[in-house]
């Protein structure tokens, strides 16, 4: 896959799954943006995984920090893999508003319950 360029979330954490799984990518020859919800973590881990990653700040239940995000990737000119490694699982709720297309169905975040 060399040459691509990948979103992971959720690789704050040095021996976690998102981290190993950007340092493969980067050992590959491919780009990643990884992303964690502090600052100093992301940042930690992209200079580990060396001058193809990028650190980034998501939590992402906060809309405005996936709007963010999209600058962040957009230096790198493409997105060709996303690995949603994040927790909460549910990335495309923090896109959508609570009176959008879901009729209120996620709220800040989490499914409401019935």
């Amino acid at each position: 896959m060399a040459g691509k360029m990948a979103l992971v979330t959720g690789a704050g954490k040095a021996t976690g799954l998102g981290c190993a799984v950007v340092q493969a990518l980067c050992d590959s020859g491919d780009q990643a943006v990884l992303t964690a919800r502090d600052r100093a973590e992301a940042e930690a881990r992209a200079a580990e995984a060396g001058v193809m990653a990028r650190g980034g700040v998501l939590d992402i239940t906060d809309a405005s920090q996936v709007t963010a995000l999209a600058g962040i990737c957009a230096e790198f000119g493409r997105l060709d893999i996303l690995i949603n490694n994040s927790a909460k699982g549910i990335l495309w709720a923090a896109l959508l508003p609570p009176d959008g297309p879901t009729g209120g169905l996620f709220r800040d975040g989490r499914p409401l319950t019935w």
